[in-house]
């Protein structure tokens, strides 16, 4: 929408970026202590988890290269992102780092002890900068949606030419804040430590619908109805149920034959 507009020598979409990760890291601070997370796991989590942004947006970048070579056979570096590919990488490198460094720092396993504690408070943070981070792509003017003459539709600049698309991104934008303020009710009202469970599950769903009404090029990988991320959804969907269902039947048991 204003792709060309720069404050400080930076455009809107990584000021959007930014704003998301900082909106992250005063999310974990101020939830973490009702969830018995010390401040010097706190300082852990924050140094791990500015690692694994950086190394999950290249990440992001990366995927979208692969999915554009197997559509086109041409390795073009830069030719996107997809938040999916940025979301496995990034949390992938994070619990490496954490467990690895958390070894020599946490002689008491409190990094252990607290983990499931400590996830249940990361994963509405990620909500919420993604949340921001849809924004900025509205800014941006990718993961646009189709043409349309409804009243919800947002002029667009796309190849050059100004067109009203559906707004996806200001549409997930909203899905994503709210579904950050469910979370944050059933972790600090209800005690409910399943946010991993629940958020992979609802925006699987979410991003599998949405994309039906995307217009941008997403690449491929192979199939010629379903979309890489739909895709991806369904898997995050299926793993999402299964850990729910683990919980109940095996990790539940674990916790109480422990008490």
């Amino acid at each position: 929408m204003f792709p060309n507009i720069k404050f400080i020598g930076v455009d809107l979409y990584f000021w959007m970026i930014i704003i998301g990760v900082i909106a992250a890291i005063i999310y974990t601070r101020f939830v973490s202590p009702k969830v018995n997370i010390s401040a010097k796991l706190y300082n852990h989590v924050v140094l791990t988890g500015l690692l694994g942004v950086v190394v999950g947006y290249l990440a992001s970048i990366l995927v979208q290269d692969f999915y554009s070579f197997i559509e086109t056979g041409e390795w073009k570096v830069g030719a996107g992102s997809t938040f999916l590919g940025g979301l496995i990488g990034g949390l992938g490198f994070f619990h490496i780092l954490y467990f690895v460094i958390g070894k020599a720092r946490f002689k008491d396993g409190e990094h252990i002890k607290n983990y499931n504690n400590l996830i249940s408070v990361i994963i509405p943070a990620i909500v919420l900068a993604h949340g921001f981070g849809r924004i900025g792509c509205l800014f941006a003017g990718c993961c646009y949606g189709k043409l349309t003459d409804a009243w919800y539709g947002i002029e667009m600049y796309e190849h050059g030419v100004l067109e009203k698309r559906i707004p996806t991104q200001l549409f997930e934008a909203i899905f994503l804040f709210l579904l950050a303020i469910v979370l944050t009710i059933l972790l600090i009202k209800l005690a409910n430590r399943h946010t991993a469970a629940i958020y992979m599950v609802s925006y699987g769903i979410f991003r599998f619908l949405i994309e039906f009404i995307r217009d941008d090029d997403r690449g491929s990988l192979g199939s010629s109805v379903l979309s890489p991320s739909q895709l991806i959804s369904i898997v995050l969907v299926v793993a999402g149920i299964v850990l729910l269902v683990l919980y109940h039947t095996v990790f539940k048991k674990k916790e109480e034959t422990a008490s």
